[in-house]
């Protein structure tokens, strides 16, 4: 009680965050439910959460800060450790800033270069740990010094931006010994300016009037400060895989959630218990010390992320069990907000029109038609085409539709053609696209095609394997190209003995693209690599040494293009495979895309030998395209290549919904984040969405099967703004800014 009194009272502040998370690593729903823990201390005990403190992760996404304004974030501070993060020496001093947005919002924010290059997060520490004189000398010949020779930071009082480190036992006892220096300090006979013990709305207040006093205005900075720790979790390969798979399952069986909640006229509540528990376990998932300083550490840290991620699987079989029957007609599940055409893989063998049994995997594959977001029935859509595969005398595989051309290097076993007949563009060169590069202490190990052999040809589908041999490690590759369209599915399946040389293990798309131009979806947001100075979106200092991709890297090149989307992994070089080098941006000329699927390049800080794992999978989809960039075109792909039209018996509370489309987005560029059980109206639901695009957009959404009534704005965190949406009950229209988001409460 005393402490909410004392956080009322204004005495103490709290952050936002439930913790410190590898912010470019959480695709956008993600990084809102990480704000939902300071929605429900608001919602029980009236406190207000307008501040973020981000500490010792060394960056930050640009979209996460996004989600933060979107939530009424209208402060942040950042104070990073200078750990494994060499470009930071790059960064800007621009200690006070509005950060500008991709939608153009801003937020206040604190980032001390210098400080945090000399003293990390933990400031202020300096004060109580070195003695009196010791403390009063640093504080005189350093803070004040470095702040005067700030040109950016003309304001009349300056920061020490934090007093403690981890959470040791010892740290209970030292905010005594901090309060008692401030005190000796401040009862010194000097003209030297005070201390004040803070809260950051004081800090904030003060420097808004300090600005207004001096007649400067605070200056704006615009861009994304990359990803520094979030490659960490590569060297818990197994462990990262599961992490985004379960994500991305989460999200997609919680809209079946929401939908049976409408069709009931109630939430759920052992269902809301489930996903409540998944997206606990998303956020510890998310929490950046995936390492550890001694053994012990190491094997704790790898141990609770391997039983998250346990949990969130098994939260996610629960979910889908409670919404599902045994032995019920089937449906297909289209977890997105638009119709789509695809591919969906019944178990087993099956005598069904229209489809076509794959023996050497045990499943028959059906080509389906879909509308938006919903259940569907089972139907085989006719083939128009027809696709092959096969393996010539010289041992080169090769896969054929009437989109494209597949055909294997016989040596690397990566793909030596990728030819788009639309286009007349072959993509690949070099050791082909999703060839095997594996670097074992700086040098790459010699790699060998040793088996190539089709296993599906037929109406719908038609498959190669390869299998690839290096030291220590096979890799078993299956190419799929269905009739319908000119995507490629590439499943690989690793086996990696475990060693402890410092090794990065990659598959390698070497595209042919001399002028390419890169986008790539990061957290809630579509980033250019390179320097803002260079035409890119991060800013000097930002991790470029490796890109926190979340659904698609898109290269363009002279009217045609290719997108890649990765299943299981996150984490990509552009140009370079090394960790040598403090680039701006990807070299120029070089469109190599490099997944790098396997690291133990922190090599202090992990346990070096993959934690025991041999068997890892790391699945990817190409689709080359006419035309410019379109960000619709290549969130729609990355979001159809990471949600695969699911098969599913749904439950009584579903039927009713059957054939329906739960809801539809009407407008090119505008996605559903959520469709999503209300946190406080029984049987409401709330619809998020995103704008991928740069202009701005009246969004229209299809919900008619929801049943809905009334429809009002709210926040990202739900809360209420008071403002009523004209709705008829079928289909909402809403105003959402370029590249921004928005939401909706739907109620009866």
């Amino acid at each position: 009680d005393r402490f909410i009194r004392r956080v009322k009272e204004g005495r103490m502040k709290l952050s936002a965050t439930y913790n410190a998370n590898l912010s470019a690593l959480m695709p956008a729903e993600q990084a809102i439910r990480s704000l939902y823990y300071a929605r429900k201390l608001e919602r029980e005990y009236g406190i207000s959460f307008d501040t973020v403190e981000h500490i010792e992760m060394p960056s930050m996404a640009w979209g996460m800060m996004q989600v933060y304004a979107g939530s009424g974030i209208k402060k942040f501070t950042k104070n990073w450790l200078d750990f494994n993060s060499h470009y930071l020496k790059k960064s800007p001093e621009m200690p006070l800033f509005q950060w500008k947005l991709p939608d153009g919002s801003e937020v206040l924010s604190l980032i001390p270069r210098g400080a945090n290059l000399k003293h990390g997060y933990a400031q202020a520490e300096f004060l109580y740990k070195k003695s009196f004189a010791d403390a009063t000398e640093h504080l005189h010949n350093w803070w004040i010094p470095h702040y005067e020779s700030i040109e950016a930071y003309p304001y009349d009082h300056l920061p020490l931006l934090g007093c403690y480190g981890d959470l040791h036992f010892v740290s209970k006892t030292e905010p005594r010994l901090l309060v008692e220096a401030i005190r000796k300090y401040n009862d010194q006979p000097w003209a030297y300016p005070r201390l004040v013990n803070a809260t950051w709305d004081m800090f904030f207040t003060a420097a808004l009037q300090s600005a207004d006093r001096l007649g400067v205005e605070i200056p704006s900075l615009g861009g994304d400060f990359g990803c520094s720790w979030e490659d960490w979790p590569i060297h818990y390969a197994h462990v990262a895989a599961r992490m985004k798979r379960g994500i991305t399952e989460s999200f997609a069986l919680e809209r079946l959630d929401a939908a049976a909640a409408a069709n009931a006229g109630k939430t759920d509540s052992m269902r809301k218990g489930i996903m409540d528990a998944a997206s606990d376990y998303m956020q510890k998932l998310a929490e950046h010390p995936w390492n550890g300083t001694n053994d012990d550490e190491k094997w704790y840290s790898y141990e609770k992320r391997s039983h998250w991620a346990d949990a969130l699987e098994k939260c996610n079989e629960e979910l889908l069990s409670c919404l599902s029957t045994d032995g019920g007609p089937a449906s297909v599940f289209n977890s997105l907000c638009k119709p789509r055409t695809g591919i969906a893989w019944l178990d087993g063998i099956h005598e069904m029109a229209g489809a076509q049994s794959v023996a050497a995997i045990g499943k028959t594959a059906v080509a389906v038609e879909t509308g938006a977001m919903g259940l569907y029935p089972v139907q085989a859509k006719p083939c128009k085409g027809s696709c092959a595969s096969g393996k010539t005398a010289n041992g080169t595989g090769w896969l054929e539709n009437d989109f494209i051309r597949v055909e294997i290097d016989p040596s690397t076993g990566g793909i030596a053609k990728f030819f788009d007949k639309k286009t007349s563009r072959d993509w690949a060169k070099g050791a082909g696209l999703n060839s095997l590069m594996y670097l074992s202490d700086g040098v790459p190990l010699k790699t060998s095609c040793v088996f190539v052999e089709s296993i599906a040809n037929g109406p719908v589908v038609a498959a190669l394997k390869i299998r690839t041999t290096a030291l220590r490690c096979e890799v078993e590759t299956t190419l799929c190209l269905s009739s319908a369209d000119s995507r490629l599915r590439i499943e690989n399946k690793l086996v990696k003995e475990p060693s402890s040389e410092p090794l990065n293990l990659y598959f390698a798309f070497p595209f042919d693209a001399p002028d390419r131009r890169y986008h790539y979806e990061s957290a809630a947001s579509i980033l250019r690599p390179g320097t803002t100075e260079r035409g890119g979106d991060l800013l000097p200092g930002a991790g470029q040494e490796a890109y926190a991709v979340q659904d698609f890297i898109d290269i363009q090149d002279n009217g045609a293009g290719i997108i890649l989307s990765p299943l299981d992994n996150q984490i990509f070089q552009l140009g370079y495979n090394t960790y040598d080098l403090m680039p701006d941006g990807p070299p120029d000329g070089d469109a190599t895309v490099l997944a790098l699927c396997l690291t133990n390049h922190a090599y202090q800080e992990i346990v070096r030998n993959q934690y025991g794992h041999r068997d890892f999978l790391f699945r990817f989809e190409l689709m080359p395209y006419e035309g410019v960039y379109n960000a619709g075109r290549a969130v729609q792909f990355g979001r159809e290549a990471n949600n695969a039209l699911k098969v599913v018996c749904p439950g009584v509370e579903l039927q009713g919904m059957l054939g329906k489309p739960f809801t539809r987005s009407l407008t090119d560029g505008v996605f559903v984040t959520a469709l999503k059980p209300a946190e406080e109206v029984g049987g409401a639901v709330v619809l998020r969405f995103w704008n991928a695009m740069d202009d701005n957009a009246n969004a229209a959404f299809d919900v008619a099967a929801l049943g809905m009534s009334h429809a009002e704005t709210v926040d990202l965190l739900e809360r209420r703004n008071g403002k009523v949406l004209s709705f008829d009950g079928k289909v909402l229209h809403i105003p959402v800014r370029g590249h921004g988001f928005g939401a909706v409460l739907l109620t009866r």
